[in-house]
């Protein structure tokens, strides 16, 4: 995410936006807002008076016990700092409870008492008693004007804040019950807790295979939620609960959905699909161990993904460590057949898709495999038909063009086929952006780059290496002949270390 909230006083002559994109840098810009904020707070009243209420934009105490209660002190005593708050980060790493923190402030354990959540006296109870997960609750309902959450969660992250999900779920009823009752002449949301939220966004913070998506089920009928994005989320179709959350169509105002690097399955897809009104942009990177029973089903994701072809206008699908993950199928001769078509999503303007998707894994000739090079496909490959696959109302396509070991040969006929007939099936492309595995494979594309900007399309190869995250995925080797080349970790330990196994497998 990139950080835009370094925004000082009036006696600045504009806004100052620092664009960060590594999370310490982002830690080191934030606490430099903070140091600047605190210090304008203490030159005078009336610096103080503009700076404080930024100082209280983006809130990150909610995980240090004693910042926690003096930050609920203030809420209640200075409401109007409650109301600046824009932002909070939380990641909820356990405590011991502490009692008495109530006696230390009664105005903090009189002002819970007006709060609107389920089992309110146990609520109080666990306030007495020091419980963390309360604190976060009762804090979030001091903030009305909340816009976005950042949790990093865990396996019993419903456990760990399941109070904050107590007064979610009383907000949600109360605002549709607003909303269902209200005749029209007020169309005012009631200040309740979560009211404005507009933006969450979730990471993983565990050890094992990732945290239930399901949790966002209980966010979707916010009225004004319109961007999630889910990272490393894991879910089977047997334990996740699935079955229990059936939503109304088009309940929730989300437009944007990003999967990052989760495993959920193709019956998660399409609820969450239905549940959003008019959802524009889809963007899914499959991920994570193990995989969902449903990954390889892909018919059954196109017509998951189908549940809102009407309304979408941009899809971005990938495949965390894709180049180790096709390359074990491959390896393994597991046949994976192509994505499908997407034709029927008639909005469609950008879709981003790997090669791998478009041809599938088709098997390979592993007997006249050399132990060096990948065998030849066992079929010929219907390249015309693979091609007739995007809506004509696409007008950008990127392509990840990275194949089989180090090359791009793969999938040069497909884009050779997509090439000679992008005129006459998709009258309105006007990028196309190739990604290769390094430099060297720029000039097998020439071809490809000519014949598209002879259309008119305006075509960029790029560099794997200038993609963010490449190390995960690939690392450098040198080649007997002294050239570096750049190659996926399976494949290159299996083909340079073990050649003679693979061979015989």
């Amino acid at each position: 995410m990139i950080f835009c909230h370094f925004r000082l006083v009036g006696v600045l002559d504009g806004p100052v936006e620092e664009p960060v994109y590594w999370y310490e840098d982002r830690e080191n810009l934030f606490q430099k807002r903070c140091n600047i904020l605190q210090s304008l707070c203490m030159t005078c009243k009336s610096l103080c008076r503009v700076a404080q209420p930024l100082l209280y934009e983006v809130i990150k105490c909610l995980n240090s016990r004693h910042h926690r209660w003096h930050f609920l002190r203030t809420l209640v005593n200075q409401p109007e700092l409650g109301k600046a708050v824009k932002e909070v980060h939380l990641r909820y790493e356990g405590e011991t409870p502490e009692r008495g923190l109530g006696k230390l402030a009664p105005e903090v354990m009189e002002a819970a008492k007006s709060v609107d959540i389920e089992m309110s006296r146990a609520f109080m109870r666990a306030l007495e008693t020091g419980r963390s997960e309360a604190q976060i609750a009762l804090a979030m309902a001091l903030m009305p004007n909340l816009g976005y959450i950042n949790f990093c969660l865990e396996e019993r992250f419903i456990e760990d804040y399941n109070w904050m999900f107590r007064l979610l779920r009383n907000s949600t009823f109360n605002l549709t019950h607003k909303n269902n009752s209200s005749s029209g002449a007020d169309d005012t949301t009631p200040t309740v807790p979560f009211a404005n939220i507009k933006r969450i966004e979730t990471s993983y913070g565990g050890t094992q295979f990732g945290y239930n998506p399901l949790f966002i089920s209980e966010f979707a009928a916010l009225p004004h939620l319109q961007q999630i994005m889910i990272k490393s989320a894991w879910s089977d179709e047997r334990s996740c609960g699935l079955s229990s959350w059936d939503p109304a169509p088009g309940i929730s105002s989300i437009t944007h959905i990003n999967l990052d690097a989760s495993s959920v399955t193709n019956d998660f897809v399409r609820k969450l699909l239905r549940a959003c009104r008019a959802p524009k942009t889809f963007i899914y990177s499959w991920g994570g161990a193990p995989p969902t029973d449903t990954m390889h089903a892909f018919g059954d994701f196109m017509d998951a993904l189908r549940t809102r072809a009407e309304s979408l206008e941009t899809i971005r699908l990938d495949v965390v460590l894709k180049a180790n993950y096709f390359e074990s199928l491959a390896i393994e001769n597991e046949y994976l057949p192509p994505i499908g078509s997407f034709k029927a999503f008639k909005r469609l303007t950008e879709l981003e898709i790997p090669g791998h998707l478009l041809l599938g894994s088709p098997l390979l000739d592993w007997e006249h495999f050399d132990g060096e090079h990948w065998p030849a496909f066992t079929a010929q490959l219907d390249y015309a038909a693979l091609t007739d696959v995007f809506p004509r109302s696409l007008r950008r396509l990127i392509v990840d063009c990275m194949g089989l070991e180090e090359d791009v040969t793969f999938i040069l006929p497909l884009l050779d086929e997509l090439a000679a007939t992008c005129a006459e099936r998709l009258p309105d492309l006007k990028f196309v952006k190739l990604i290769v595995v390094d430099e060297n494979d720029f000039s097998l594309l020439e071809g490809v780059k000519k014949a598209l900007e002879r259309q008119g399309v305006e075509v960029q190869v790029k560099d794997f290496i200038d993609e963010e995250g490449w190390e995960d995925d690939m690392e450098v080797r040198y080649g007997e002949d002294g050239r570096k080349k750049i190659t996926s970790r399976l494949i290159g330990d299996i083909l340079h270390m073990w050649p003679h196994m693979v061979a015989q497998n």
